[in-house]
């Protein structure tokens, strides 16, 4: 296995032969304001650039979005990632939002596994930072608080 970080939450992982886009956030340095509950909250986001070329980090088989905040998920994601190109989330929720934006191949994944290729990919559960700060944020503008790990085993 091969994880290539991008920022953020945002990687490369190379799995048997196979290239997944983790959490795509790919717009510019700073072109967001600081998140409001974050330390230095008012330094804007994301604070670094991409290493790479937009085209070259897109250049995958898989993304896997663990949740749809902003800076797992962006519009320059949104814009430069291949519609056709099949994409792995957590929910329902999540999978509505997604093919809202024009992608046509979107898939749940299940704690019990995900076959793609030869890797069954398994959903898990996790916290995502303080529940008593985030969950209140994510309510009030209708987001789910909620976001997931994965797991990756080679064959099936």
């Amino acid at each position: 296995m091969k994880i290539t970080q991008i920022r953020n939450a945002t990687l490369i992982v190379e799995y048997d032969n196979t290239k997944f886009l983790i959490d795509p956030w790919l717009g510019p340095k700073g072109y967001m304001p600081g998140f409001e509950t974050a330390v230095n909250s008012e330094i804007r986001q994301p604070r670094v650039e991409l290493p790479f070329s937009i085209d070259k980090i897109v250049n995958v088989d898989s993304v896997i979005i663990t949740h749809i905040h902003p800076d797992h998920w962006d519009e320059y994601a949104e814009h430069a990632i291949d519609k056709n190109l099949k994409i792995f989330v957590q929910s329902e929720f999540d999978k509505n939002f997604i093919l809202s934006k024009g992608f046509k191949d979107v898939e749940i994944l299940a704690e019990q596994g995900t076959s793609f290729r030869n890797i069954t990919l398994y959903k898990t559960h996790t916290q995502h930072g303080k529940r008593e700060i985030l969950k209140p944020l994510c309510d009030s503008i209708g987001m789910p608080y909620d976001a997931m790990g994965i797991v990756f085993i080679l064959g099936i």
